[in-house]
């Protein structure tokens, strides 16, 4: 719980992945919170996009090599 108080980071990067790990795991109240936090963080549009893009090629990867 000690990393979660001070992340390495700032605020904005820890909400932008908890952003990714929200859109992998379809929670749509939890993306719109990270989503507000990281805009409210300084982070532009494009870096949600990306950031979710990146999750969802990496979460599409770990599905089909667990699946061999």
């Amino acid at each position: 719980m000690n990393r979660l108080a001070k992340p390495a980071g700032t605020r904005a990067d820890l909400e932008l992945f908890s952003l990714a790990a929200s859109a992998v795991h379809g929670c749509e109240v939890c993306v719109k919170s990270h989503e507000r936090a990281v805009l409210e963080g300084g982070l532009t549009e494009q870096n949600v996009h990306d950031a979710v893009r990146i999750a969802a090629v990496v979460h599409g990867v770990a599905v089909t090599l667990d699946a061999r």
